[in-house]
């Protein structure tokens, strides 16, 4: 063999492919969105909770809740204090072309229940009254009320109405006065309690 063929022979090394590196720069963009949504699901998440646990505490109330609700009773106010006998209330009212009305006569004033009450209205007129009636109005009634002619002096009329009450008169007590002439009406109303 030849020394040519003995000769060594380079040996040609080819290095294996090196894999690419992935590209590890953060992506800022892509980060702030993903953490913008994972909080605005955290946030709709824990509404949706509160609202619901709201809803239930609404339509299941605790029994003992209920029942110390149910035990309290309705407050009722205390009556206004009413003097004893005779009430008067002086009336002022602009310009009308009924009755001049004056003076509105409670007596007594802390009328009760099935106890006779007599009103008096006083009031002047240039010319003829033809009626005066009114209402009174209870805690749970309405009595109408005819009032007649008692006596007139010096132009100033006296009218006056009868009756027995028949409510109870502990927070309404409220009496409406209509006086008619030949000229007009005049309304009053006065309300010791209401």
């Amino acid at each position: 063999m030849s020394n040519s063929d003995s000769s060594p022979q380079p040996v040609i090394t080819q290095t294996p492919p090196v894999p690419p590196v992935p590209d590890t720069t953060p992506q800022p963009r892509h980060h702030i969105q993903r953490l913008l949504y994972t909080l605005i699901l955290f946030c709709l998440f824990g509404i949706a909770g509160a609202l619901g646990y709201y809803y239930w505490q609404l339509t299941h109330p605790k029994p003992e809740e209920s029942a110390v609700l149910a035990a309290i009773p309705t407050p009722t106010p205390t009556p206004i204090q009413l003097h004893q006998g005779i009430g008067s209330y002086s009336i002022s009212h602009g310009k009308t072309n009924g009755p001049l009305i004056s003076k509105v006569v409670f007596n007594p004033l802390d009328v009760r229940q099935n106890q006779p009450l007599m009103l008096s209205v006083q009031f002047r007129s240039d010319t003829t009254v033809s009626s005066v009636t009114g209402t009174l109005q209870t805690d749970s009634s309405q009595t109408g009320l005819t009032f007649t002619k008692t006596s007139e002096t010096g132009g100033l009329q006296v009218w006056s109405a009868d009756l027995t009450v028949t409510d109870t008169l502990w927070y309404t007590y409220i009496v409406t006065i209509k006086a008619v002439n030949t000229t007009g009406v005049t309304t009053v109303t006065v309300a010791p309690r209401s």
